[in-house]
């Protein structure tokens, strides 16, 4: 199964071995331990959710890409209309709940680095407009 995080060596040598995570980690923990033990399992939960971002790229984003070019979206009585299939992959990434990515836990977010959010994103262009 294809998967736009893991096959990418480039991005998987960044977060593997590119970054110094400690201190990434630590300014946006600050010291909070209730939801991680310790920086490992911090970024073991990044690397979920970006497979989790990769795996969603593959089956959902790519595979609609041209549906979602092709459809468009429009301006009707000055309200943006998206295509079928931009609905439908939105719709399934909101289930998702990444568009809190970076947001700080007390206002509903998951509290990632905006690194992680930034990797999401490139994760993300199956389909760049998208």
């Amino acid at each position: 199964m294809a998967n736009f995080f893991t096959d990418n060596e480039d991005l998987q040598y960044y977060v593997t071995k590119g970054l110094d995570w400690a201190p990434i980690i630590e300014s946006v923990e600050r010291g909070d331990t209730s939801v991680f033990a310790d920086n490992d399992e911090a970024l073991q939960f990044y690397r979920e959710v970006l497979e989790t971002v990769g795996r969603f790229t593959a089956e959902e984003v790519a595979t609609r890409a041209a549906d979602i070019d092709r459809q468009g979206c429009h301006v009707e009585n000055g309200e943006v209309i998206e295509g079928e299939a931009f609905r439908t992959v939105f719709k399934k990434l909101d289930r998702l709940g990444l568009h809190g990515l970076p947001t700080p836990r007390e206002l509903g977010g998951l509290n990632a680095p905006a690194l992680v959010y930034l990797i999401a994103a490139e994760v993300a262009l199956g389909d760049a407009g998208f």
